[in-house]
């Protein structure tokens, strides 16, 4: 974007309807009104000057943003990426001047035979879409030519609108200075066709209506009424002196006239200011001149004298012009007046006497949403062929104003979006949503699809969301028994109890664990195939396995056996020795015989206890073998379990360039290590101190030191993100904020 101070809300136009959002109890209106495209600062003699304190549109740069790319040409037509509007190319593709009437029935034979790029709605602009093309940074006509445009003319270009004064005038734009006049419709001027682009398409600033309601032709402003509706209370008067403009959300002085007399431009500049101090106006203090397209959004072009919507509850409204902060580019010891008995927007020497009207933001500064989608993209995996796998992608709005995400839509087979809690709904900052997807291959094969996620983020939308996914066969395991001996091998995921069931499918990377339990007068001799050894055995389900267990029949003597179960691991030992389980899991003994077994638990792991064989409990287990024996040992997998003691630290005011330091407690609730990583305060005013990487012990806690350093005077925010080995939470958000003074 083009890069400049905030001070606007973001208000957002959705579909054929239009959305109010609340932020923080902020005034916000239907349309955002953009930057008027000046950054530089001038004195009343039009000498260039800094614009620190100057109160001028050069310093408070008020306004959405223009995206990066402010037009995208595409053929003979070009989308205007701040308006969604398109525009032909060719700024005089009619070949020359014509009449008003003239110029609507050439627009109107343009939408026959194969139209233009295609397209068959075009039509005459109406005056406000005309003025959106207006740089006030620049003086003429080079710097739309600059933008993909192609011949375009210093001079009037013909708007769609009807002069409401005399209907005999239509409106013109002059594109190469910005004037707006009305002037006779059979005068000769250019001809600049417009659509109203995709239906739905968000857009960081839409055109709203013009106020014409009677139509002076077939296709002009009346007839087609084109941009966002007004709301049906077009202003509310709060009072106390000021009027709040629900279109715009702009806050006005509801007395026109508040100075009490004409000023020149420096004067108005300074009465504004002037209001701020003391008990301000409203008890807000925050007034400054409106800018030359503030000016201009109170005007209603069914209207004159003055030129406000009906009903309008201002005072004091004078059959002059009024002052703008936008200083005129070409000559810029002028500047910006708009005519609030007509409509007119003209420049004025700054020596001259206009009128003042104050006007606020509202309670701002504001900023702008910023979506983020994640993963993206979405790996699913391998998935057999019959099953389903679902994965679920957060939206999160990282920026500082409401995001407004749109309708997402369905991806393509076998891809499916299964449930929605984003579509419509509107973020505040630092908030998520999310929406689950499905794959459900019916074939093998590698699938990929999309997904779009439309919003208001002005330099990110749609954000496609990429779905990849492999259909396969599911692999089968298959138990067999050899030996002379019986038994019986069950399987964990449940599936095998062979038995009788020696044959199961799992979706691929599953992984099985086999357990062998030998029948009484039998021992198990061990695995085969996929597995070795005697103890437990666990394969991983990539393709198609086999896996033989032996059963031998019993030898003469008493067989002890230990069987492990459960979710961790350990081996288990024996006094005298015989038993090493690990993959020696029995002994026979040829007399009776106490035997002593001691489990030792992995790491990671934890020992839970002892049953069968009259063993009990978690300390050593002594055995009277006397008759075949089966033990077993439990084992449990330790697990780390994160809490902190807060999720948002508020740092208060600070000096720039001053340290301030709060803490924060993460502990380890669980058995298991635990290990944290801490990262998101990149390029901001906040740090921490110390490692960003910690192990935390079990049954511990840990001490995080969180700085705060401002750089500039400001508020602040930041998010630190704590992502750790925590199965049930891995990750916590903790919020930062704090004042640099």
């Amino acid at each position: 974007m083009f890069k400049k101070p905030i001070y606007l809300a973001l208000f957002v136009f959705i579909n054929l309807g239009f959305l109010l959002l609340a932020y923080e109890g902020q005034t916000q209106g239907v349309i955002s009104l953009p930057w008027t495209g000046q950054s530089k600062c001038y004195d009343s003699s039009g000498t260039e000057i800094s614009c620190t304190g100057t109160g001028q549109d050069g310093e408070l740069q008020v306004g959405v943003e223009w995206p990066d790319l402010r037009f995208t040409v595409s053929g003979d037509c070009v989308t205007d990426n701040l308006t969604g509007l398109m525009w032909a190319k060719n700024a005089n593709l009619a070949g020359g001047k014509r009449s008003w009437q003239g110029a609507l029935d050439y627009v109107t034979s343009m939408n026959s035979g194969s139209g233009l790029c295609g397209y068959h709605d075009w039509r005459l602009p109406n005056v406000n879409e005309l003025e959106s093309l207006i740089n006030s940074g620049e003086a003429d006509t080079a710097w739309l030519n600059s933008q993909g445009f192609s011949n375009v003319q210093s001079n009037y270009y013909w708007s769609s609108t009807t002069d409401a004064v005399n209907t005999d005038n239509a409106w013109v734009v002059s594109v190469w200075n910005g004037d707006v006049y009305g002037y006779s419709k059979s005068y000769g001027y250019y001809v600049w066709p417009v659509r109203s682009g995709q239906s739905g398409t968000f857009v960081p600033s839409d055109i709203w209506k013009t106020g014409q309601t009677t139509s002076y032709a077939t296709g002009d402003d009346g007839a087609l009424e084109k941009g966002v509706a007004w709301p049906p209370q077009r202003f509310t008067d709060h009072g106390d002196g000021t009027v709040t403009d629900n279109l715009t959300g702009l806050m006005w002085a509801k007395n026109a006239n508040l100075a009490g007399g004409a000023k020149t431009w420096q004067e108005a500049l300074d009465y504004v200011k002037s209001i701020n101090s003391g008990a301000g106006l409203g008890g807000y203090h925050d007034w400054r001149l409106p800018n030359r397209k503030e000016l201009f959004s109170l005007i209603d072009h069914s209207k004159w004298d003055p030129a406000l919507p009906v009903s309008h509850p201002f005072q004091n409204v004078r059959y002059d012009y009024y002052w703008s902060s936008t200083t005129y580019a070409y000559i810029t010891g002028t500047a910006w007046v708009v005519a609030m008995w007509y409509g007119i927007v003209r420049d004025y020497y700054k020596s001259s006497h206009v009128r003042v009207w104050p006007v606020r933001s509202g309670q701002g500064p504001f900023g702008y949403p910023d979506i983020s989608v994640t993963p993206n993209p979405v790996p699913f995996g391998s998935v057999n062929t019959g099953a389903a796998s679902d994965q679920t992608v957060t939206i999160k709005n990282d920026g500082n104003a409401n995001l407004v995400v749109g309708a997402i839509t369905q991806p393509g087979q076998p891809f499916s979006k299964i449930q929605d809690n984003c579509s419509g709904q509107t973020i505040a900052p630092n908030a998520t949503c999310t929406v689950m997807y499905r794959f459900a291959p019916t074939t093998s094969g590698n699938f990929s699809n999309n997904s779009n996620i439309p919003s208001n983020d002005p330099d990110e939308n749609p954000v496609t969301v990429t779905l990849n996914g492999t259909g396969s066969t599911a692999p089968s395991l298959t138990v067999s028994k050899s030996g002379a001996g019986t038994g019986t091998v069950t399987s964990s995921p449940a599936g095998i109890n062979c038995g009788d069931d020696c044959s199961e499918t799992y979706n691929q990377g599953t992984s099985v664990t086999l357990t062998a339990r030998p029948a009484s007068g039998s021992t198990f001799g061990g695995w085969s195939g996929a597995c070795s050894g005697t103890g437990t055995c666990t394969v991983t389900m990539n393709a198609a396995m086999s896996v033989t267990a032996t059963f031998d029949l019993q030898a003469a003597g008493n067989t002890l056996t230990v069987v492990k179960s459960g979710t961790g691991t350990g081996t288990v030992t024996s006094s005298p020795a015989g038993i090493s389980c690990g993959d020696d899991c029995s002994e026979t003994y040829s007399k009776v015989q106490k035997v002593k077994l001691t489990a030792k638990a992995d790491a990671n792991s934890a020992f839970t206890g002892w049953s069968g064989g009259g063993c009990s409990g978690t300390k050593t287990c002594t055995v009277t073998v006397d008759a075949a024996i089966t033990v077993t040992a439990s084992f449990a997998l330790k697990t780390p379990d994160i809490s902190v003691a807060q999720t948002s630290i508020e740092f208060g005011s600070a000096k720039v360039g001053k340290k301030v330091t709060k803490t924060l407690k993460i502990a380890n609730n669980g058995t298991g290590d635990l290990v944290i990583t801490l990262f998101g305060l990149e390029g901001t005013d906040f740090s921490i101190q110390g490692s960003s990487s910690v192990t935390i012990k079990g049954k511990k806690s840990y001490t995080l030191k969180v700085l705060f350093t401002p750089k500039s005077a400001g508020f602040e925010t930041a998010n630190l993100e704590v992502s750790s080995n925590d199965p049930d939470t891995p990750t916590i958000d903790i919020s930062l904020s704090g004042t640099g003074q």
